[in-house]
């Protein structure tokens, strides 16, 4: 982890904040499931299949299939999909994270700016954000590595590139910490314009489910992270969980943040129903002036 930390501090020269959100792709900003956007965004110790894209150390630490839908607003939307399963040794996991929208006119700003999430324009757009991951165990520490591609388009320009995330996660008594270095890649080229990957360096910690009582359970998730152009965020949140049968659950979330774009607000909650190996999840995420709402199914 010592290394991982090294490198991130090489790769973070603190630029004008004035660019902080002429980054892409647009997607590479947003939460991604229903249950990880409840709590606030804290992925870096996610142990769903999502992990493909933020840790990937954590990638295949659980057999699961997960789908989520968001709604920003009548003509913003997007979805999450990812898959992830252990194989020996190995962890495995396929995730891809695509938004639709539709962006300003690029002589009004940037297509990347994030005002996309909040108001109409006039060029169709799309941003995709895709990986494919592969972890194991090194004397105790879980270290994995994904492949990623991005790709962001508005109009008629179009730009994508591969880059990497690499990852590092250990349990320390209930608590799963991880550490990842995101999105490390060469800028794309989008029309006259050299466009920068949001790379960061990403830490967080998840704690096991705790009793409250015969029928309630309660887990906290929290963590930061720093762009290489010196911005950060911090993001935590809570679950309650009622089980009043075995086999079925009933989950409350309520999320806070330092948000990313500047049309972020810092509030999100939200819920889910779990039946057996399936849970349908939701989750609100406030905006200024709006709010987004997502919708998830997970299958373990």
């Amino acid at each position: 982890m010592k290394s991982l930390i090294i490198i991130a501090l090489a790769l973070a020269p603190a630029t004008a904040l004035a660019q902080r959100e002429a980054l892409a792709p647009l997607v590479a900003h947003l939460p991604l499931g229903a249950r990880s956007a409840a709590l606030g965004g804290a992925t870096a110790a996610i142990t769903d299949a999502e992990a493909a894209l933020v840790n990937p150390a954590l990638a295949g630490t659980f057999t699961t299939t997960a789908l989520s839908v968001v709604n920003y607003r009548p003509g913003t939307a997007g979805a999450v999909v990812a898959t992830g399963a252990g194989i020996g040794r190995f962890g495995v996991a396929f995730a891809a994270s695509y938004l639709d929208y539709l962006a300003l006119g690029p002589t009004e700003k940037s297509p990347v700016a994030d005002d996309v999430l909040q108001f109409r324009g006039f060029d169709p757009s799309a941003s995709l954000h895709a990986a494919m991951s592969l972890s194991t165990v090194v004397k105790g520490v879980r270290v994995g590595a994904s492949a990623t591609y991005l790709e962001e388009r508005a109009a008629l320009d179009r730009a994508s590139t591969l880059a990497a995330t690499l990852g590092a996660a250990r349990r320390v008594g209930p608590v799963m910490v991880g550490v990842a270095l995101q999105n490390l890649g060469p800028s794309m080229r989008f029309g006259a314009q050299d466009v920068e990957l949001p790379s960061r360096l990403a830490i967080g910690a998840s704690g096991a489910s705790m009793p409250l009582g015969a029928w309630f359970d309660v887990q906290v998730e929290a963590g930061m992270a720093i762009r290489q152009d010196g911005v950060y965020t911090a993001s935590g949140g809570a679950e309650l969980a009622y089980t009043p049968i075995e086999g079925l659950s009933v989950a409350l979330r309520a999320g806070a943040r330092r948000p990313e774009l500047s049309r972020q607000a810092p509030l999100t909650g939200g819920g889910g129903v779990t039946l057996d190996r399936l849970t349908l999840d939701y989750a609100f995420e406030s905006l200024r002036g709006g709010m987004a709402h997502r919708i998830g199914f997970r299958l373990r």
